[in-house]
């Protein structure tokens, strides 16, 4: 069981691919970053393929003005993709620019939430609790962990219970 994660955002990409990493335990984790993106690889057995992945089953987008078209035509047919918007109607847009698209999208307001709980732009946290609830790749139990390891009290714990409740 491969999974591939990508995940766009300039400067929070790699932010981001860590503390999913720190969030998984007892895995097989490779993570690579090539600004503005950060590949993840986890599996059950050692990682032996160490090159970028053709297609991905998650899509985690910090920033959509980074993400293009080959970013959404990467993605597995039952793949997720997690956009970090205000803009609700942005997987309908989404869709219609790669028509063969099978992928789910979810939108969620992840940086409205960050700034409303700790008074700062950090949408890594808002991602991965969204990612949590689309996925069975690690638990909010696990995520929770982190960010109390991570961010001791400054509203950060908030945001990740805010975007679960958001996400359908």
């Amino acid at each position: 069981m491969v999974v591939n994660i990508k995940i766009i955002g300039w400067k929070r990409s790699e932010e981001t691919a860590n503390m999913l990493i720190k969030s998984i335990s007892g895995f097989f984790v490779f993570k690579r970053t090539i600004y503005p993106s950060s590949y993840v690889k986890i599996d059950q057995m050692p990682i032996l393929d160490m090159s970028k992945p053709e297609k991905f089953d998650y899509l985690l987008v910090l920033d959509p003005s980074e993400a293009d078209l080959e970013d959404y035509k990467s993605m597995k047919e039952d793949g997720v993709v997690i956009v970090n918007t205000v803009d609700k109607k942005m997987g309908t847009s989404i869709n219609n620019a790669v028509k063969k698209l099978k992928a789910k999208i979810v939108v969620v307001d992840v940086s409205g939430s960050s700034i409303e709980h700790t008074g700062r732009f950090n949408p890594s946290i808002g991602i991965l609790a969204a990612f949590v609830k689309k996925t069975n790749v690690l638990s909010l139990k696990n995520l929770e962990t982190v960010i109390k390891e991570s961010h001791k009290s400054d509203g950060s714990l908030a945001v990740a219970e805010e975007v679960h409740k958001l996400v359908k």
